[in-house]
């Protein structure tokens, strides 16, 4: 799943994530309490504030449309996509969430900049 070939690589990383890299797109580690303590937005991605649904597998209920909630042990595996993100802006805020300091360069290009108040806006 993981391909070290790319710069996004996490330590610990609990989360599944997929961006693009050059003209692949790429699966890659996170980690949740990183990209919760960096951004409230990511954390309802991570753990969202609504109960997650499963189809009622009840026999006798198997015709209704109903749903139940997804008891919170049971957590699903949780993919983020961030594929129409600029990938370089991405990077920088992941490294920067992830406390990486020493891969974040001091000075970047107006065009990369403009993408990451892009992804902040979000």
């Amino acid at each position: 799943m993981e391909n070290q070939e790319h710069p996004f690589v996490f330590e610990d990383g609990d989360v599944r994530a997929k961006a693009k890299h050059g003209e692949q797109i790429i699966t890659f580690k996170l980690s949740s309490h990183a990209l919760c303590f960096a951004s409230p937005v990511w954390r309802k991605f991570v753990f969202p504030p609504f109960p997650l649904l499963s189809p009622i597998r009840n026999e006798e209920e198997q015709n209704s449309k109903k749903a139940c909630a997804i008891p919170e042990e049971s957590f699903p595996d949780i993919e983020l996509n961030f594929t129409e993100d600029n990938p370089e802006a991405l990077l920088i805020l992941l490294q920067i969430a992830h406390l990486k300091f020493s891969n974040v360069p001091s000075q970047l290009p107006y065009q990369v900049l403009y993408h990451i108040a892009i992804l902040c806006d979000q």
